[in-house]
């Protein structure tokens, strides 16, 4: 598809050209990656009340923070990190979009960490995002 015909959504203001580039190469692909998947629960942590061409502008910020979204680096953060965290910015600094990431790798490191378990009861990180997609077909 040449960029004469790639079909675009209304909301995309193409005067961005990194924005463009995200929308034609990102928005709405299916990501299976863990890390991956943890960058797009942190942007979109942080994304809640602002536009999401902020948090895209800022998200080189958001991979040295935390840690090129390392999922396995992440789970180590301590409460000093999360300090270093609210101090740095190249990054949303509310203490409100800082905490869920963290709090949710607490959760599902567990899981990860013992394959089996992670299998049998979320299936891959990811996949349980698509379940209801991949199962309904």
């Amino acid at each position: 598809m040449t960029a004469e015909n790639t079909c675009r959504c209304p909301w995309l203001d193409t005067t961005k050209l990194d924005y463009v580039k995200y929308h034609d190469e990102e928005w709405g692909v299916p990501v299976l990656d863990d890390d991956k998947m943890f960058e797009y629960l942190v942007l979109e942590s942080a994304q809640a009340g602002l536009s999401w061409y902020t948090i895209l502008k800022r998200r080189d910020g958001y991979r040295k923070a935390f840690a090129n979204f390392d999922v396995n680096k992440v789970a180590l953060f301590t409460l000093a990190d999360e300090q270093r965290l609210v101090l740095d910015a190249s990054i949303i600094r509310h203490q409100g979009k800082l905490p869920p990431p963290l709090i949710t790798l607490n959760v599902l490191l567990p899981y990860k960490r013992n394959l089996v378990v992670l299998l049998t009861t979320f299936g891959h990180l990811s996949i349980t995002r698509y379940k209801s997609v991949i199962y309904s077909n």
